[in-house]
């Protein structure tokens, strides 16, 4: 089975729709974060498309989102903890960043200005969520996991 896989479009909407355009056969598309343009905008792509959120995002869009209100049909934002089926394959989300000041505050309690907005950040009830889901094919994280350690050779 072929999937695409895109990572920090940060609204480069245009070359993403080309990556798409490319590859015809591809049913489907995961992007693992950072989709939004500067302005905040999320875009209408040709292919389902698949996301968890990144650390640079619009997240007021975001909660828009996840209270159910969807951009377009092409369009599939995975919330922290959850999963769905996209295509045969069961995709789980954990989106954002670590930040151990914050990792056991409740996401409805993350707190967010205009100017320094933490629902950028994963928490424990997320992961846990996601440690809960039983069958999953591909966990997307925008974040790597730590520690990383290379070893060379």
């Amino acid at each position: 089975m072929l999937i695409g896989a895109l990572a920090d479009v940060h609204g480069n909407f245009d070359a993403m729709t080309r990556a798409m355009e490319r590859h015809p056969d591809v049913p489907f598309w995961l992007c693992v974060g950072d989709l939004a343009s500067r302005s905040g905008t999320y875009p209408e792509p040709p292919k389902p498309l698949y996301w968890i959120k990144g650390n640079n995002e619009n997240f007021d869009r975001i909660a828009e989102l996840e209270a159910g209100m969807r951009p377009c049909p092409t369009l599939h934002y995975i919330p922290n903890g959850t999963a769905v089926d996209a295509g045969p394959l069961r995709v789980a989300g954990l989106g954002g960043t670590f930040a151990p000041t914050f990792f056991d505050t409740p996401a409805a309690h993350l707190p967010h200005t205009a100017r320094d907005d933490k629902r950028r950040h994963f928490v424990r009830e997320e992961a846990e969520a996601c440690r809960q889901l039983g069958r999953v094919d591909i966990l997307m994280t925008d974040e790597a996991p730590g520690p990383v350690i290379l070893v060379g050779g």
